[in-house]
């Protein structure tokens, strides 16, 4: 768990170091909007530390790696990498993750408040991912609004390519529940039930 812990702060710091050179670099090119956008990505990073500081049963060390890994395929990758641009497809792998990853967190949620209600569990882990998933979107819409960018692709797609990412989230947490409910049905200890007992 040393490791792990080691791991994520130094993650962490590399992660500011880089939010900060960059949002220079964009001041140096007097691109304001790339500037406040690489300096709200460290508050964003931290959040799993404010978690353990705020709450109890606040975000575990092996949580906090994937969503820091996470955070750094879908910003620092996909947007300052322009790697949504480069890749095709790119932006629906990671939107079909953040299905993966929320529906993990919201299984930990209930696992923590020992919660084991199936039916219950299944709608609880979808309707989080559908939550997280609006509220990624929210911030794009809003981050477009302020900074003048088109995150959301509204000037090429309409509305297809949020509501896209938002299907494909929403697969994404389905197929999880597949393999949860497929795990409990037939007492497998397999990648879900092996991964929730190392986070507890």
């Amino acid at each position: 768990m040393k490791k792990i812990e080691r791991f994520n702060k130094n993650f962490v710091i590399m992660i500011i170091i880089f939010s900060i050179i960059l949002s220079f670099i964009s001041l140096f090119y007097e691109n304001f909007g790339n500037f406040m956008r690489n300096l709200y990505i460290i508050p964003i990073i931290l959040i799993p530390r404010i978690s353990r500081k705020i709450f109890k049963n606040g975000m575990s060390y092996i949580v906090e790696s994937i969503y820091l890994i996470f955070m750094f395929l879908a910003l620092y990758l996909g947007y300052f990498l322009n790697i949504y641009n480069i890749i095709n497809g790119y932006d629906k792998f990671i939107h079909t993750l953040f299905g993966f990853v929320t529906s993990l967190y919201a299984l930990k949620i209930l696992k923590v408040n020992k919660i084991n209600n199936l039916k219950f569990n299944i709608i609880f882990i979808i309707s989080f991912t559908l939550f997280a998933s609006s509220m990624w979107e929210f911030a794009e819409f809003f981050s477009d609004k302020l900074f003048g960018n088109d995150d959301q692709g509204v000037v090429l797609t309409g509305v297809d390519d949020t509501m896209i990412d938002m299907i494909v989230a929403f697969l994404g947490s389905c197929i999880f529940c597949v393999g949860y409910v497929y795990e409990e049905k037939l007492k497998k200890n397999l990648l879900i039930k092996r991964f929730i007992k190392q986070i507890n």
